[in-house]
């Protein structure tokens, strides 16, 4: 059975680390973080490569997340190569190193929170490389750039054991433009081929009308089977910088029961969704100060809920949306210092795409 994020996170909390972390490109880490106490991770990026991405999303973490690297060990904010800090409580924090400024070596970065008690952050290191995939995990979003008029396609993987296959109802890949891109994408998805692309791909995704791009898979295809699935993402004719996040959501069914692992939101950034008919998709975030959901329809029709509880729904929820334009749907929620979840509720004959998002207050 899947659990949701909170329950993970719950379990992982009683290990507090100490000592250096060391990652494996691609994959990712969950970690508590202590006010002002440094925790330091350790990747070795081997080969040649085009640029090194290091992000840190945060869960309740009261203030923003600040990185700190440097080719040599323990980086601090007096002594460092590069830094970088969440422009809000709960965004990102993102540093990309460009390929010329660190080669085949151990990096190593710290991440620390100022303010408040220990919360949680969600660790990855990637580099933009043919052999070395970005590697999603269920529910959260990973980011990455295109940088240029050369930089045309990159592809991520994503892997489903035979359990979580036995169990699943749909799986969807969702690529989605952040802070205020507006890129055009298409994304393709393969069990076979490691790097699909407009000429060869098992599925292809479809455009929520905003330049997002969603592949929706259900269990009923004769294609789809527990193993490897890889993703290739297609900018379209733009020769400016785009910045997106792809994100893995599965909705499986335990018994009688539809569950699904929440998509983590952060504040400001949106991001695309599709629900089936009479189906939700689940969304969470950690509501430190009263916010605003908002959800903003590209097809079909949807309805909000929201609740402190996992898994809201038309019977069982805290907060309800209300259109307020044709094609939005807003609920407010106060700061309860708590994960929200959210679940978006497909009222059409056919699927229904958005966009959501949050604003604190």
């Amino acid at each position: 059975m899947v659990r949701s994020l909170l329950l993970i996170f719950i379990g992982l909390v009683a290990a507090i680390y100490c000592e250096s972390i060391k990652l494996n490109v691609g994959q990712f880490s969950v970690v508590p973080i202590k006010q002002d106490t440094y925790q330091e991770f350790e990747v070795y990026i081997r080969g040649k490569h085009r640029g090194v991405y290091l992000q840190v999303s945060p869960y309740g973490c009261d203030g923003p997340v600040e990185l700190f690297a440097s080719g040599k060990p323990n980086p601090t904010e007096e002594q460092h190569e590069w830094r970088s800090k969440g422009e809000r409580v709960g965004n990102p924090t993102i540093t990309f190193i460009d390929e010329k400024e660190h080669g085949d070596a151990p990096l190593y970065f710290q991440i620390r929170t100022k303010k408040g008690a220990t919360c949680l952050a969600h660790v990855v290191a990637h580099i933009r490389h043919f052999q070395n995939l970005l590697q999603l995990s269920q529910g959260i979003p990973a980011y990455s750039t295109f940088r240029g008029p050369t930089d045309q396609i990159q592809f991520v993987e994503f892997k489903m054991s035979k359990e979580e296959k036995d169990v699943a109802l749909d799986l969807a890949f969702l690529v989605t433009n952040v802070n205020g891109y507006t890129a055009s994408y298409s994304a393709y998805a393969s069990t076979t081929n490691s790097r699909p692309t407009e000429y060869k791909h098992t599925w292809a995704g479809s455009s929520t009308g905003s330049g997002h791009s969603i592949i929706n898979i259900s269990h009923e295809d004769a294609k789809f089977v527990p193993g490897t699935y890889w993703i290739g993402i297609q900018r379209n004719s733009s020769a400016e910088d785009a910045y997106f996040s792809v994100v893995a959501h599965t909705i499986t069914k335990n018994g009688t029961e539809i569950v699904d692992v929440p998509v983590l939101l952060h504040d400001t950034i949106v991001q695309t969704g599709i629900s089936l008919p009479n189906r939700y998709t689940h969304f969470t975030f950690y509501s430190e100060k009263a916010a605003r959901v908002v959800v903003r329809k590209s097809s079909g029709d949807v309805k909000l809920y929201a609740s402190t509880q996992p898994a809201p729904t038309k019977e069982n929820y805290e907060y309800e949306g209300k259109q307020v334009e044709d094609v939005y749907v807003e609920l407010s929620v106060e700061a309860n210092k708590k994960f929200l979840y959210v679940g978006v509720l497909g009222t059409s004959g056919s699927a229904s795409t958005f966009d959501i998002g949050y604003i604190t207050e």
